[in-house]
C-alpha cells in the first residue's frame, strides 16, 4: 500500500472504531436507564406497601382504643352501654355493649379510616373482679 491509501485505511479504521464505541455508549446508556426505571418502580411499589401497612395499623390502633375506653368504662360503671360515635384521630370509631346476663356482655366496636373499615367483637366477663375479654374476634375490611 501507497502511503496515502494507508492514511485512508487508517482514517477509515478509526471511524469504524468511533461508530462502534458510540454504539457501545448508547446501549451502556440504555442500560442504565432501565435500571434506574426498574430501581425507581420498586422503591415506589416498596413505599405504597409501606403506606398500606401504616393505615391498617393505625386502624387496628383506633380499634382498640375504643375496645380498651369500653372495658374501662365497663370496669367503672356496669351499665355502661357503649362509646358514641365520635372522631378518634384521623377515623371513627364507636362500640355497644350487648348484655347477655348479669355477669357476661358482649362488646361490639367498630372503627373506619377512609375507606377501611375494622370491627371487633368481645365476649367479655364483668364479674368477679375488672371486666375480663373471654374471646375476641377482630376483622378489617
Amino acid at each position: 500500500m501507497s502511503g496515502r491509501g494507508a492514511v485512508v485505511a487508517r482514517a477509515v479504521r478509526r471511524r469504524r472504531e468511533r461508530g462502534q464505541a458510540l454504539l457501545l455508549a448508547l446501549f451502556v446508556l440504555l442500560l442504565l436507564g432501565v435500571s434506574l426505571a426498574l430501581l425507581g418502580l420498586s422503591m415506589r411499589i416498596r413505599l405504597e406497601e409501606q403506606q398500606r401497612e401504616i393505615r391498617r395499623v393505625r386502624l387496628e390502633l383506633v380499634l382498640d382504643g375504643v375496645v380498651a375506653e369500653t372495658l374501662g368504662r365497663l370496669a367503672v360503671d356496669p351499665r355502661f352501654a357503649g362509646v358514641a360515635p365520635r372522631r378518634d384521630g384521623a377515623g371513627d370509631a364507636w362500640s355497644e355493649v350487648e348484655r347477655l346476663g348479669p355477669a357476661l356482655a358482649r362488646v361490639h366496636a367498630a372503627a373506619t379510616l377512609g375507606p377501611r373499615r375494622a370491627d371487633a367483637d368481645a365476649l367479655v366477663r364483668l364479674a368477679p373482679g375488672p371486666p375480663r375479654i373471654v374471646t375476641w374476634r377482630r376483622g378489617l375490611q
